[in-house]
């Protein structure tokens, strides 16, 4: 080979672009694999790779979120152990009574304003995390004051409990009433002993 033959080859092969190591400041993101500066800021290590640079849309999801009834649950916490309370000071149970009417009202209004705005959106999703544990709590609750009212501790119809006669009525089939603690079917003294 000539020189004048490496010299053709070199003028027509791609010049070798060196990586770059050190502050550019004609790049400031960076440059391409063809040495050109980028435009601006590549995608971060683990993001999909996109063919448009569009953000998703969340709201459609936080629309078809409903908030309203995990909000009601959250309500009701508080107005059981006040209605709790409410028996040894009437005050507390006013209060068990406001929140359980004005809850509804003031879940929807969250809900409507949570599918407008999804800063609260996601105020509400953080403050609902609770869900498994505050869902446990309300599903045990009613049973648990139910057993309280069975027992005495409560009285009967408290707290959205039922009478110990309709629960048991509702339970066992006509005519066959359970036997009360003296012995007989109806609660009076048995005759035969």
């Amino acid at each position: 080979m000539s020189s004048d033959n490496l010299e053709d080859i070199a003028a027509t092969a791609e010049p070798v672009v060196e990586p770059f190591t050190g502050n550019d400041s004609s790049a400031p993101y960076g440059r391409k694999a063809d040495g050109t500066p980028r435009a601006k800021p590549g995608r971060r290590a683990g993001q999909p790779s996109g063919t448009g640079t569009r953000r998703r849309s969340t709201t459609t999801a936080r629309e078809a979120t409903d908030f309203e009834t995990p909000l009601l649950g959250l309500f009701q916490l508080p107005a059981g152990v006040l209605a709790i309370a409410g028996m040894q000071r009437p005050v507390f149970a006013a209060d068990a009574a406001a929140i359980t009417v004005h809850a509804p009202n003031i879940a929807s209004a969250l809900n409507d304003l949570a599918h407008e705005r999804p800063e609260i959106a996601a105020i509400l999703e953080r403050v609902l995390q609770v869900g498994p544990y505050g869902v446990l709590i309300a599903s045990v609750a009613p049973l648990a004051l139910q057993i309280l009212a069975n027992h005495g501790a409560l009285p009967e119809g408290a707290l959205g409990t039922i009478p110990q006669k309709q629960l048991i009525a509702s339970f066992v089939p006509e005519g066959m009433q359970p036997q009360s603690d003296n012995g007989s079917r109806d609660g009076r003294p048995n005759p035969t002993e």
